[in-house]
């Protein structure tokens, strides 16, 4: 396949005074994180781009970020680090992985801040249509001075796009609980679809509880964008309703062990989407991925960011309830099935309580809220909406 043009400067592209194009892959077999040669805190610093939700992957982070702090990834560096354009990676990216790339993101952020970063360490993503790079960009003390991503794929420029969205829009609501990034500036040539923004680097990694923090940051967010409609009228809903009554449901890869029980979930909304639509509900905008992996606290502060899935109208409290969900899910391991027993008997009731009282906002029908947060995540809805994509294929109808 041939490159497409993306007016990229090689004038850092292998530049021997400071090995800016040379990286060390981690984990070693298969790549994900690139960590540039460059000073130990800088290293260390790169982490700031694996964000982990388990326990085994926060320790990983944390042995990571000791061995760089100490010297040792660096000394290592010397045997293993090599170019860029040597790993091996899909075809959703490989394109655009060169010097030529880690050029234009420097004269991108020079033109944005006016300054040049001096090292770049770069995040690989999630293979799949939705792969995209991430990058923080470190000046010479190892300051980060921005944080970048690059898509290749339309699903990818898509989000792209949307968080450029996000960002614009949310820049105008005068936040006082919460802090997002700053936009520096975004675009696209060829294929390529790029943004960058500034780092939240901050703080510390959110609990995996919700805090007086995070319902003050939701409340603030339901409060500046509040409206009332019928939850018929919302896109997401309609694209819900319209998989729902198809043949198959194209259920996530990772829930497809419990595809009996999403069929009885499936079931339920039928049963209830009548009249549950055609009710009034308080909507508001959403980050759309709100979890502990995409949040920091600092102080009394959230800081909020990778707005890819940012929803200018959801029901109101669904971002609580979808942090439960994720929480319960992947990193405390429950089953779905575990998950809504619980929320049925009640387990989850005191946070969407609070949530209810803190954004003065209350909602109509917990239950119902709760079937559409965990149908939307099973069926992986926001990104195929923000797409323009719903797949039919997949698991029958028993």
């Amino acid at each position: 396949m041939k490159k497409p043009e993306v007016r990229l400067s090689n004038c850092m592209a292998g530049n021997p005074e400071n090995g800016s194009h040379l990286f060390v892959g981690l984990p070693l077999r298969q790549p994900r994180l690139l960590i540039p040669m460059a000073s130990s805190r800088t290293q260390s610093r790169s982490f700031g781009l694996y964000n982990p939700g388990s326990r085994h992957g926060k320790l990983s982070k944390f042995l990571g970020q000791v061995a760089a702090r100490a010297g040792l990834m660096k000394a290592a560096g010397r045997l293993v680090a090599v170019p860029i354009e040597t790993f091996n990676t899909t075809s959703a990216i490989r394109s655009i992985l060169d010097r030529r790339m880690i050029s234009s993101l420097q004269d991108r952020c020079q033109r944005a801040i006016g300054k040049r970063p001096f090292s770049v360490a770069l995040s690989l993503g999630e293979p799949g249509r939705y792969q995209k790079v991430t990058a923080i960009m470190f000046d010479k003390s190892s300051t980060p001075l921005a944080f970048a991503k690059i898509g290749f794929s339309p699903q990818a420029g898509s989000l792209i796009a949307n968080e450029s969205v996000a960002l614009t829009r949310l820049r105008f609501k005068g936040f006082r609980e919460g802090a997002f990034p700053t936009l520096l500036g975004c675009g696209s040539a060829g294929s390529v679809v790029w943004l960058l923004q500034s780092p939240l680097l901050s703080g510390v990694p959110s609990p995996a509880t919700l805090q007086d923090a995070h319902f003050d940051f939701l409340a603030e967010l339901a409060g500046n964008t509040f409206q009332v409609m019928r939850p018929e009228l919302w896109t997401i809903w309609s694209h819900l309703r319209y998989l729902a009554d198809s043949p198959t449901l194209p259920v996530k890869a990772q829930f497809r062990s419990e595809t009996a029980f999403i069929m009885h979930l499936r079931d339920e909304f039928l049963a209830s989407s009548r009249e549950g639509g055609q009710m009034p509900w308080p909507f508001a905008a959403a980050h759309g991925d709100f979890a502990p992996w995409n949040v920091r606290v600092a102080g009394n502060r959230l800081l909020a960011f990778d707005w890819e899935y940012y929803l200018s109208l959801a029901p109101a409290g669904w971002d609580a309830l979808h942090f439960i969900f994720r929480v319960e899910n992947l990193i405390k391991r429950k089953s779905l099935e575990s998950i809504w027993a619980a929320f049925e008997a009640g387990a989850y009731r005191n946070s969407v309580a609070r949530f209810e009282r803190r954004s003065g906002v209350g909602i109509p029908d917990e239950r119902f809220l709760g079937l559409l947060v965990i149908l939307t995540i099973v069926l992986d809805l926001v990104p195929a909406c923000i797409c323009g994509e719903v797949r039919l294929e997949g698991i029958a109808r028993s």
